[in-house]
Formats: structure tokens, C-alpha cells, sequence
């Protein structure tokens, strides 16, 4: 009320002014019509789970009232439209939604709302509502603002008509207490909380709590059976039959440094603690009637080995160590290290490079490569250095790596075969168990356990000592695929394939002079001024005549026949020649030689460039062509190297000629132009278009010079393959955690993603993500199986196999049969052992065995009755009331209806 005071002295108060009062509950009725809660339809009864099978919807509004801003927000859940039809309203069910979800005992005890599951505050599973409103401002203490609070929203309901509930928050935010009022057609239902931190003494047990419950009631008029709905819950945090343990360290292996791992090629898998940290069992009684129960301090008919009702809930530890996680996460950290080798190797002192002396500063090395060690074992004067691995390991490490494997050519090149039927197109990486893949493994291993990221340089620095060495002396690198680099592996195992390339015709053509200089000495006895002829066989098909060719025109470097095919002019068998093999390229060099032709431009000089580089193996082919077929025309060079370019029609006579194409008979075109540059020069006195030589130093150098980062880059396909490999196994058998496949589906398409387009390490960190959240659902399962003995190689029954699944989805999961059931009775017999062990070690108690639960860690009682408030005269309506007994707290939750029309 405004106040004025006029000139004469007087007080005039205007009542017609608004107060602000008046504004916030003016507000919170346009927020009620708003939202329309004065037109509600009633849908089907509640059913159990409904509450975390469907969605919330929550709508918010902010409301200024006195400087300060209160939050009135609305809950509704989202039932499917086939389940929202208008069920037949029974005599109880004539009121509004609220009064009839408050008849509902189907969701009495769902404890999924107890977690707030999307920021929906308890109150809905306390009373049982599937829509209602709050009204909170932080934590409201004042007795005099909550009764303000309370009023205001009685008037804006009264005003309104509104039929959803609606609540303050009151006290302080923790105690999740709330005061509420909901009115539908002369009837008004009020909702409270009490919350104290110790339990009274008449309230331990049903009895208290009954006497209690009728006490609130206060009935003029007897009342009907009491309708009680029971729950105890049991809480296990030990198993002392069951010890969760891992992989122990193989003391023989690495020095015993590495848990989980037994060799070089395993990766480790698995919680390092177990991720279990308790179980739930709860023995539900519903719709008992007051007069056939009793639960007192001396005696109670609650026994939860003969609940009608069991289920359970496990608590999962919050962040759970795993193996497989750190072992790849930490490997990832090592992307930003940009650290050279020499740097590292020098700091550990353990190498002794000369790098102004020497063009690959790391090829001087005091360590012995694994070529080495396998041909002499060192003696014992020989000085041991000093690193980060020792030699031992060093040996094991070079020994695992470049072990004689043969890979199966015919294989897919990516191997991963778990039940997911994962197809050949897949990962970008190397072929399973390949010197590429347990390179990476080791590199992974040493880094984690053997000295970090000295122990990766030293092990890259030993691998690239042994590929020098085996160039040089000409062996063969194990463990990789046969032939020309093949673009469906990882970068690393194509540089690797092309030095093998190398070192296979750097053999071939040593082979070949030593045959040649055999070959000489042999023919050094005969006249070099002979003519020479051509042999019988050569003449078939000819002119009946030997072919006489002088010295300087001898046909070299023949392979054979091409068929039956003549040459054009002498009609002489065509030759086919001994040509140069095509020259091997890695992937970078093909995007090297792409970025090279497109900097050339489009002017006339560029397309000139760009052909000659292009013609450089077409002109060798020809060279070899003339030597072979020292006769030969153009049109008998085309019809054997693009046969497509030759024409064969026939004449009227029925005869066939042959003609060049179109595209050969262009003016000037670059074929022409070679075979007119072209010099009839054999294959092997030609200049290589492939330098295996150089090629090899090239790729060599390329290695030795890597730093941290790109070594990383380099070997992550190959790690991430044989992380994804493990998995996929680890993932076999696994029925109870129907969410891997599609888990593991994503996580392969994001590795097929990242390993293909050569994306940055940093991205790899989403796979680390996913594979965290594979391997911790994994040792998840393998817990809750060894509990319940449930062994991977025997096969489980259907029943069993539900409840695991229902369990390790988080969800409350019901014991078929109760306690007593076969899967009851394994979470009976893992509470009796827990209860003899603490037995044992507590003198205090009796040694009798008594029962294999301990005493209740959480009582909860549902009352419900019909009863006529305030008067006899009134209408019969529900009256509510649940009970929460903890150690430490004692929660009263009540919804009490009065009729305020015939009071």
C-alpha cells in the first residue's frame, strides 16, 4: 500500500495500488496459464520404470520479487502419444492427474529418481507425480517467507484454477525439503516434509511410524486398513572370497616393470581396481494391510529371505583405472614432443655420436644391432652402455622385432576378427603381428615401463641401426608384405616394403654381373669379328633364310616371342624385350610427384616438362624395344605396348590391316616424339629409372631423422590397430553388454577415419575416449561374472544373462525367485560370507550363525488409507505418507487431502 501525506499533515494510504507482492503472484499465474495446468487431461496409471523409460520435459521461468529472483520451473514426463488415451475413470480415479497418480503404487520404490535423472528433483518418486511445479530461490530458512511463499501460491492456484502441483523449496538446499498444495473440485491436497538428523525413538520401527501416520490423520471416524508398501535395503561392499586381481608382473620379463603384460606382443586390458565398489539388494513388500504385518523392536515379519520381491543395483566405482586406456592415452601424450633423437640419446649419455663427422649422425652407434648379437654374443670385457633399456632387453627387443614371421599374402590386410564381422576395409595400418604392428607395441611398452620417452628413442635408434645394417649387407627385412609398397598399409610399412625393394634388385643385379662376367670369361676365347646368326627357332615363320646382322646391330635383350606376331616390314617373329621394372613409390612420393606437376602450370613449357617427366619410363621401354627388334617400326612397338592403339580391320578381300589410332596419328604427338629420340639400347646398359641406392638412403635418412612427434605419427596406425585388435577380442562372448557392438562400431569408424586421412595425433584422443568406455564396461562384466561364477566358457541361461545386462546398464534389476532364487541365492551366500568374516574378526558378537544379512542400511515405508478429513461429514480422499529411515536421517514425506467444501 502506497502512502501519501497531504499538506494538512494527514496519512492517506491507497488500497487501489498494486504491491509488488501482488506483481509476484500475478507472475506466477501468468506462468500457470501460461503452461495451460488449468486444463490437464487425464492419462494412463503410471507403470513401473516409467519414470527413467521416458523424458522429462522441464520448462523454467524466472520471477523477480523483492530484489531477488526466484526459478519456477515445470516438470512433466514425455509418455508416448499411444500411451496418453483416456483410460475408464474409476470411482477413485474421478479427480485430477496428481490424486490419481497418488493412488498408484507402482512406482513406489523406483530408485532411479533418487539420482536426479535429468535435474528432476526427487519429489517424483516420492509422491509418485509425473507433473508438477517448483518454486525455489537458494535456500529459503526464514519461517516468515515461507509461509509468504506458500501463500502466494495457494492464492495463484485458488485464482487460476490450477490441478498440477505445486511446491516451494524450503530450508536449506541439501535437505531437499519442499512444502506444496494442489486443489481439484473441492478437494485440497497438501504436501510436506519433515527431515531430521536423528531417528526418534518410536519411529525405528512400523509400528512408531503407524501410530504416527494416524496420529497426522486425525480422523474423527475409525479408519479402513492401513495399505503399507515395504523396503529394505542391504548394502555389500566386500567379497572376501573374491579377490579382484591382475595380470601379476612377469619378473622374467622387462624386469617384472609392466602389470598385465607377460611378452612384447600382448597389451594389457582391464580395471586395475575392481570396478564394482558395492551391490544393492532390496526386498520389496507391496500392499501389505496393517493388521497381517508386524514389525517391531523385539520381532518383524520383514525378513528379506522371504520377500516376495528382490532386486539389485551395483555402484560403480567413479573413475576406474584401465590398462588399455593409459597404455594408449599416455603413448598419445608424446604428439607434442618434438625432441630429436640426438638430443634425447646424448642426455642419457648413452650413445656416442660424431655428427660433424658422420652424414647419418646416428649410424654411430656402440650398441649392437640385433644382426649383430644374433651372428656374435658379446663378451664379458665388452662394456655394457649405459641407457635407458638395458642390453638384455635390447636383445629381447631386436629379436622380437626382427623375427622371421611370414605373413599370409592372402589375408585382408587389417585382421581384425572379433563376432562383429568387421569387413577387409578397414583400418589404414599393417598387417596383425607384423614387424610394422610390433613395432609399435614395443615402442608403446618401453615408453610406459622402461624409461619413457629416452627408452622410444633408444628403441627407434636400434631399429634404424638394424635396417642400415640389413641394407648394407643385403638381408632381407622380415615381417612385411611382398611386393610394391602397398597403398592400403601405413606410411611406415610402405618405406619398409620399398627398402625390401631395394635390397631385392640391388641382389638381382649383383647376380646378374657375376653371371655376366662368368659369361665373358667363357666367350673371351672366341672371335670377337664372328657375325652373328640367329638360331633355327628364331627363323620360324620367316623367309626361309638366317638373319645376318652386323656387329653393331646384334638384337639384346630378348625374353621371347610375342606369339605368333610378325614385324611389319621383314615379316621376322617380334621380340618381346627385356625392360627395366616399374619404378615403386610410396604414397608421400605419389603426392609429391602430384604437387610437382600441378606448381608446373598450363603455359606450353610446363605441358613440355610434364610430358618428358611422364616419358621417362615410355622412352626406356622403346630403347629396350629397338635393341631386342632392331627392325622394328613404330606400329610394331605399338601393337605390343598398347594394343588398344592398333586397329585391325578387314578389306574387301577379307584380308585384315592394321592401322594406328587417332590419338598416334596426331602430328608431333610426345609417343612419336620419343620413339624418335629413342636409341636402341638393351635394358641393362640403360641408366636406372629406379636408384635402389639412392632410394634406400633416402628412406633411411628419412627415419634416423624423425623427431619424438613424428616417430609418433608414424607408428600410431599400427598402435591403434593392435589396440582395436585386443578389443575386438576382449569383446567376444559378451551377450550381457549388448551396447558394445554399436560402441565398437564407432569407435572403428572414427579409427578407419583418422588412420586414412592422416589426421593429427591430438585426434586420436577421441579414440582413447571410446575405448575407456569399452574396457571399463568389459571389466565391469568380468566382476559381476566372477561373482556370480558365471565363467566366459560356460554358457549362461537366458535369466542369468537378463539380469547381467539389466545390472550393468545401471538399471535395478529383479531377482528371479527372490533370495531364494539360483541367482538370490549366490548374492545370499556373498552376504553370508562378508557377515562370517566380520563376525570373525568382531569377539563382541555371538559365534551362532545368525542370518546372512546385516541389519537394514535403509528402511522405507509407503502408507496409504481412505479417510474423511476434517469432518465425519467430509468426502473420503487419500491420505499418503512415506517413511525414509536412514543411519543418519529421518525423512517424513506427506500428502494429506481435506475437503473444503463439506467441512
Amino acid at each position: 500500500m502506497n502512502e501519501e501525506i497531504e499538506e494538512s499533515g494527514l496519512i492517506i494510504q491507497d488500497f487501489t495500488a498494486v504491491s509488488e507482492w501482488e506483481i509476484f503472484i500475478l507472475k506466477i499465474e501468468e506462468a500457470i496459464n501460461e503452461w495451460k495446468l488449468a486444463f490437464t487431461t487425464k492419462e494412463r496409471p503410471l507403470r513401473y520404470k516409467d519414470f527413467h523409460k521416458y523424458p522429462w520435459k522441464i520448462v523454467k521461468e524466472n520471477i523477480t520479487f523483492d530484489e531477488e529472483i526466484f526459478t519456477i520451473v515445470r516438470y512433466q514426463l514425455m509418455l508416448p502419444e499411444v500411451d496418453k488415451s483416456t483410460h475408464n475413470i474409476e470411482e477413485n480415479e474421478k479427480y485430477c492427474q496428481a490424486f490419481s497418480d497418488l493412488y498408484t503404487s507402482e512406482n513406489d520404490f523406483d530408485s532411479v529418481g533418487y539420482k536426479y535423472i535429468n535435474d528432476v528433483p526427487p519429489l517424483a518418486v516420492w509422491f509418485g507425480l509425473r507433473d508438477f511445479v517448483v518454486l525455489s530461490f537458494g535456500d529459503i530458512v526464514s519461517e516468515r517467507r515461507i509461509k509468504l511463499l506458500l501463500s502466494s501460491i495457494t492464492i495463484a492456484v485458488n485464482n487460476t484454477g490450477c490441478e498440477v502441483p505445486i511446491f516451494i523449496q524450503c530450508r536449506e538446499a541439501w535437505q531437499n525439503c519442499y512444502l506444496g498444495i494442489c486443489e481439484s473440485k473441492g478437494l485440497c491436497l497438501k504436501f510436506d516434509t519433515i527431515h531430521l538428523r536423528r531417528i526418534p525413538t518410536q519411529c525405528h520401527n512400523l509400528i512408531g511410524i503407524l501410530d504416527l501416520f494416524k496420529g497426522k490423520i486425525a480422523s474423527t471416524v475409525s479408519l479402513d486398513s492401513v495399505h503399507i508398501s515395504a523396503r529394505f535395503s542391504y548394502y555389500l561392499f566386500d567379497w572376501p572370497s573374491l579377490s579382484w586381481t591382475q595380470q601379476p608382473p612377469d619378473f622374467d620379463f622387462m624386469h617384472g616393470q609392466s602389470v598385465g603384460i607377460s611378452n612384447f606382443s600382448s597389451l594389457p586390458f582391464g580395471a586395475v581396481y575392481d570396478p564394482i565398489k558395492s551391490f544393492s539388494l532390496f526386498a520389496t513388500w507391496m500392499q501389505l494391510s496393517d493388521d497381517t504385518v508386524v514389525d517391531s523392536q523385539s520381532y518383524t515379519d520383514f525378513d528379506p529371505l522371504l520377500a516376495p520381491m528382490c532386486s539389485m543395483k551395483i555402484e560403480m566405482v567413479d573413475k576406474s583405472s584401465s590398462l588399455l586406456f593409459e597404455f594408449y592415452n599416455e603413448f598419445l601424450s608424446l604428439y607434442k614432443n618434438d625432441s630429436m633423437l640426438s638430443e634425447l640419446l646424448i642426455e642419457t649419455n648413452s650413445l656416442d655420436f660424431n655428427v660433424k663427422n658422420s652424414r647419418f649422425p646416428l649410424k654411430n652407434s656402440t650398441m649392437m644391432t640385433s644382426s649383430k648379437i644374433f651372428d656374435k654374443s658379446p663378451t664379458p670385457s665388452e662394456k655394457e652402455p649405459v641407457g635407458p633399456i638395458s642390453n638384455e632387453i635390447v636383445v629381447s627387443l631386436l629379436k622380437f622385432l626382427f623375427s622371421h614371421i611370414k605373413l599370409d599374402q592372402e589375408q585382408s590386410i587389417d585382421t581384425i576378427k572379433p563376432v562383429f564381422n568387421i569387413g577387409a576395409e578397414t583400418l589404414k595400418a599393417s598387417p596383425n603381428n607384423s614387424l610394422v604392428w610390433r613395432l609399435a607395441v614395443a615402442s608403446a611398452q618401453v615408453f610406459q615401463a622402461l624409461g619413457g620417452v629416452n627408452a622410444v628413442a633408444q628403441l627407434w635408434y636400434e631399429f634404424c641401426q638394424e635396417l642400415r645394417y640389413r641394407w648394407e649387407n643385403s638381408i632381407v627385412i622380415p615381417g612385411l608384405l611382398d611386393g610394391f609398397p602397398n597403398s592400403r598399409t601405413c606410411l611406415l610399412h610402405q618405406k619398409l616394403q620399398m627398402i625390401n625393394i631395394c635390397i631385392d634388385r640391388r641382389k638381382r643385379r649383383d647376380e646378374a654381373a657375376k653371371l655376366t662376367n662368368v659369361s665373358n670369361e667363357d666367350q673371351s676365347s672366341e672371335s670377337e669379328d664372328e657375325f652373328y646368326e640367329c638360331d633355327a627357332e628364331d627363323n620360324e615363320g620367316g623367309s626361309g633364310s638366317k638373319k645376318t646382322y652386323l656387329p653393331w646391330n646384334k638384337p639384346v635383350g630378348r625374353l621371347g616371342k610375342f606369339g605368333n606376331m610378325k614385324l611389319i616390314e621383314t615379316g621376322e617373329p617380334l621380340y618381346v624385350p627385356i625392360t627395366q621394372e616399374p619404378v615403386p613409390k610410396t604414397e608421400d612420393q605419389l603426392e609429391q610427384d602430384a604437387e610437382v606437376m600441378l606448381k608446373l602450370g598450363t603455359d606450353a613449357q610446363a605441358s613440355e616438362m610434364r610430358a618428358n617427366i611422364m616419358s621417362a619410363s615410355l622412352l626406356s621401354d622403346m630403347e629396350s624395344f629397338k635393341a631386342a627388334n632392331p627392325d622394328g617400326i613404330f606400329d610394331d612397338f605399338v601393337r605390343w605396348y598398347s594394343p588398344r592403339d592398333w586397329i585391325e580391320e578387314e578389306n574387301e578381300d577379307g584380308e585384315k590391316k592394321g592401322h594406328l589410332s587417332t590419338r598416334m596419328l596426331i602430328p608431333d604427338n610426345m609417343w612419336v616424339k620419343v620413339w624418335a629420340s629413342a636409341k636402341p639400347v638393351p635394358a641393362k646398359r640403360q641408366r636406372r629409372l629406379f636408384d635402389d641406392t639412392t632410394e634406400a638412403e633416402k628412406i633411411l635418412h628419412f627415419l634416423e631423422s624423425r623427431n619424438i612427434a613424428q616417430i609418433v605419427d608414424l607408428l600410431l596406425p599400427s598402435l591403434t590397430h593392435a589396440v582395436l585388435s585386443k578389443v575386438a577380442g576382449e569383446c567376444e562372448n559378451r551377450p550381457e553388454l549388448p551396447q558394445l557392438k554399436p560402441s565398437f562400431d564407432r569407435l572403428l569408424t572414427s579409427a578407419m577415419k583418422f588412420t586414412r586421412e592422416r589426421v593429427e595425433s591430438e585426434k586420436y584422443k577421441v579414440l582413447s575416449e571410446y575405448i575407456y568406455a569399452i574396457e571399463l564396461a568389459i571389466a565391469q562384466s568380468k566382476s559381476l561374472r566372477l561373482k556370480f561364477k558365471v565363467d566366459s566358457k560356460n554358457s549362461a541361461d537366458d535369466d542369468m544373462i537378463k539380469f547381467l545386462s539389466e545390472v550393468l546398464s545401471g538399471e535395478e534389476a529383479d531377482l528371479p525367485g527372490g533370495a531364494r532364487g539360483p541367482i538370490g541365492s549366490h548374492v545370499v551366500q556373498m552376504f553370508q560370507e562378508a557377515s562370517d568374516v566380520d563376525r570373525d574378526l568382531d569377539f563382541s558378537k555371538s559365534s551362532s550363525r545368525a542370518s546372512p544379512f546385516p541389519a537394514a542400511s535403509q528402511k522405507e515405508f509407503v502408507l496409504r488409507v481412505m479417510a474423511r478429513r476434517p469432518s465425519s461429514t467430509s468426502t473420503s480422499t487419500l491420505q499418503m505418507m512415506r517413511v525414509i529411515i536412514k543411519n543418519d536421517e529421518f525423512r517424513v514425506l506427506g500428502a494429506f487431502a481435506e475437503d473444503v467444501i463439506f467441512a
